[in-house]
């Protein structure tokens, strides 16, 4: 796996909106008092700090945790996500990195 290739196609579905936030992402966005727009930054400026293989039936595509930040520029965000079947990137949730 080149992390490049990955974050390119990451950073294109962000750009290209093909981006779906699960009910979970929202609620934790909600949760650490971020936007959407945090997360699009975060997916945009980090970095791949995680992969994981599929865990769920019918998942083919890893998990990805990137790591960037915020739309202010210094929040620090954690985002997992994978692609679905049809190349849209779905987050599965969203974090503030405190630590």
């Amino acid at each position: 796996m080149d992390e490049r290739l990955v974050l390119a196609r990451i950073r294109a579905a962000v750009l290209d909106d093909r981006l779906r936030l699960t009910e979970h992402a929202h609620f934790e966005l909600l949760e650490d008092k971020l936007l959407t727009v945090d997360a699009e930054s975060a997916l945009l400026s980090g970095a791949l700090h995680r992969v994981e293989p599929p865990t769920h039936l019918g998942e083919s595509e890893p998990r990805y945790t990137i790591v960037g930040h915020g739309a202010d520029m210094n929040t620090r965000i954690g985002v997992v996500c994978r692609f679905d079947a049809g190349d849209q990137l779905v987050v599965i949730t969203c974090y503030e990195i405190t630590a």
